[in-house]
């Protein structure tokens, strides 16, 4: 299975429209679920309190509830965020045209929900100029606008600035996820 998107002009991987489309939607989900659900709850905790409020109980946890989900599915949008701003992380700092899956790992998930993520958020619309590649003996992400060579590994480098271990491709520069600086992929 192999999943194209349209290619831009520069080197730009992550689409701006659908970072947009997601941010205000955690935003919006964030905003209307947590003020219902101070709302409902404070209705909750004030029928168990008031004596004269008992019969407001049920009906208080039935709209708490889907004010919760709400939450719920904000924390899913921020999530799937922290995620596609990751994975272009390791797509910037590509210096051959072709990112692994095992490259993209993170720590404690396996191969396989990498590429569940990534599907997701390829199908979502959230990355452009790139492809996903899923089949072949080869699975990853391909970069057609920049020249492919056979093998380049990744490396961890520590960030001068704050100190974190970042994944950077050799030879190669990236971000630091945690402060923002640049990372040289250097031995």
């Amino acid at each position: 299975m192999v999943f194209k998107f349209q290619r831009a002009e520069g080197t730009d991987y992550l689409s701006k429209a659908a970072v947009a489309g997601a941010l205000l939607k955690k935003h919006i989900l964030y905003a209307v679920g947590g003020f219902f659900s101070v709302v409902f709850g404070t209705i909750l905790i004030m029928s168990i309190t008031d004596p004269t409020m008992r019969d407001d109980i049920l009906l208080a946890i039935c709209f708490l509830l889907p004010s919760l989900f709400l939450v719920y599915r904000g924390r899913v949008c921020s999530k799937r965020l922290d995620s596609a701003n990751y994975y272009n992380t390791f797509l910037e700092g590509d210096i051959d045209g072709f990112v692994a899956l095992e490259d993209l790992t993170k720590e404690g998930l396996d191969a396989g929900k990498v590429r569940t993520e990534l599907e997701l958020l390829f199908r979502k619309g959230f990355f452009k100029n790139c492809t996903l590649q899923l089949e072949g003996n080869k699975s990853g992400i391909v970069l057609p606008d920049k020249v492919q060579v056979e093998e380049s590994r990744m490396i961890k480098v520590t960030c001068e600035r704050c100190g974190a271990v970042n994944a950077v491709r050799l030879g190669g520069t990236g971000e630091c996820a945690y402060c923002g600086s640049t990372l040289i992929g250097k031995e």
